[in-house]
């Protein structure tokens, strides 16, 4: 992009996709994407224990998997 002379988000949108701690640090900061997975499996394991255990599963919500995280680049 530098090498281009193109700046972002005026000329392009640029966005990661896992939210590593660097990202936040980039000239500019890189706007990204979070992927909460563990979250997700809790919530499905929950909810196989509890089934599989003849017992009513988790009425919570499963958390959302992806989220963005929005920075200067978009």
């Amino acid at each position: 992009m530098r090498e281009l002379g193109l700046t972002a988000p005026a000329d392009l949108a640029v966005i990661g996709m896992d939210d590593i701690p660097a990202a936040a640090f980039a000239a500019p900061a890189l706007t990204t994407i979070n992927s909460d997975i563990s979250g997700l499996s809790r919530h499905v394991a929950d909810t196989v224990l509890s089934r599989l255990n003849g017992k009513t599963p988790p009425q919570h919500t499963p958390p959302a998997v992806l989220t963005v995280i929005t920075r200067e680049t978009t």
